[in-house]
């Protein structure tokens, strides 16, 4: 990674993720092991997984429903673990749930995550920036409406469960309207909550669980990185599939 100096606003949206990622620890989030630089680089070694998602099922079709149910229990369990340290997402899709020797998930790229602003009535700040991948995007972000960021990943996770399950996209995304009447969404907690995935978590280990005393993020100089994305908005209107 490159340095920029004459940039340091957008030097701290590059520097989002590792950012993030030095202060979460999840079996299902990958994991950053170190960051050191020279003069002109950033150099970031993080966990290797052989594979991502997308390139699993280009060989196995869609998945089996128990394999599926898997892979997407564990995904659960990541989301949630940020979403209890007010961590979102906002780039949840195939290409970055990366797959272990074992088949086990682990949730990468963290390039638009941040850490939820809350208002004094507890409630998440309302987000505007335009970003993800479209063919994942929740329809209020599609609309440039204020979303709240927690339920637009919880919008992209279920596209990602019907794309392991039925192995296509749930909706065509030339005709957007049809997308837009679905408000309706329940939380990862309560996903997790589920019985289609409940009956197996109680053999879950305890450190997939998310741990009150965790860290939470240091977001200095987040609400600048944030600016800067809401300026370089126009240049994010047809993101990478």
């Amino acid at each position: 990674m490159a340095r920029n100096p004459s940039s340091s606003l957008h030097w701290k949206v590059l520097l989002r993720e590792p950012h993030i990622l030095s202060m979460v620890r999840h079996p299902n989030i990958i994991h950053l092991y170190e960051i050191f630089e020279d003069t002109e680089n950033v150099y970031i070694v993080m966990e290797l997984a052989p594979q991502h998602l997308l390139t699993f099922m280009k060989r196995k079709g869609h998945l089996p429903e128990e394999m599926a149910k898997r892979i997407f229990k564990q995904l659960c369990l990541a989301l949630d673990y940020c979403h209890t340290l007010n961590i979102v997402h906002r780039d949840l899709k195939c290409e970055n749930v990366l797959l272990d020797e074992d088949l086990n998930v682990k949730l990468c790229d963290f390039g638009f995550s941040r850490q939820c602003n809350i208002n004094a009535r507890g409630h998440v700040q309302l987000c505007k920036t335009f970003c993800g991948s479209k063919e994942y995007m929740a329809p209020e972000i599609t609309q440039a409406i204020p979303y709240n960021p927690k339920m637009s990943d919880v919008w992209s996770m279920g596209v990602v469960l019907f794309v392991m399950v039925c192995g296509r996209m749930p909706y065509n995304i030339s005709t957007p309207d049809l997308t837009f009447r679905m408000q309706q969404r329940p939380t990862i907690a309560e996903v997790l909550c589920h019985s289609w995935i409940s009956n197996d978590l109680t053999s879950q280990n305890a450190d997939e669980r998310p741990s009150t005393s965790a860290s939470t993020p240091n977001t200095e100089g987040q609400d600048e990185a944030e600016t800067v994305e809401d300026a370089d908005q126009s240049q994010l209107q047809n993101p990478t599939p």
